[in-house]
């Protein structure tokens, strides 16, 4: 099976693109949330001869309750390079911030701040 990832606040664009670029038979996984007021325009007319999937995903496969004490562990053993990912720590005043952030359709920063209550 063929997955193609559109990526966090999941552009419209890139997940017409990525329906486009899977094979028949493929799946599509929309990993993020759409702008309410954007339209996905996919071709209707072959769809049932694809056989392809679009599916959406709220925080991936994972099961919270039982796989964030895993990668917390993992973290804490020096296996999960969670530091490495963040790009921004902001102090609480500046929480719009990184909710302007959630507007950036190029994914740039999305998700990857850290809000410091210190």
């Amino acid at each position: 099976m063929f997955i193609s990832l559109s990526t966090a606040l999941a552009h419209t664009r890139a997940t017409e693109s990525a329906w486009k670029g899977t094979r028949k038979g493929g799946t599509v996984v929309v990993v993020g949330a759409f702008n309410h007021a954007m339209a996905l325009n996919l071709p209707a007319g072959g769809c049932h001869r694809v056989g392809k999937i679009l599916k959406g995903s709220f925080y991936g496969d994972t099961q919270p309750y039982r796989d964030f004490p895993i990668i917390a562990q993992l973290y804490f053993d020096g296996k999960f390079m969670l530091d490495e990912l963040v790009l921004d720590r902001i102090q609480l005043h500046d929480i719009n911030k990184a909710f302007d952030s959630f507007h950036d359709c190029n994914c740039i920063n999305v998700g990857r701040t850290v809000v410091e209550l210190l």
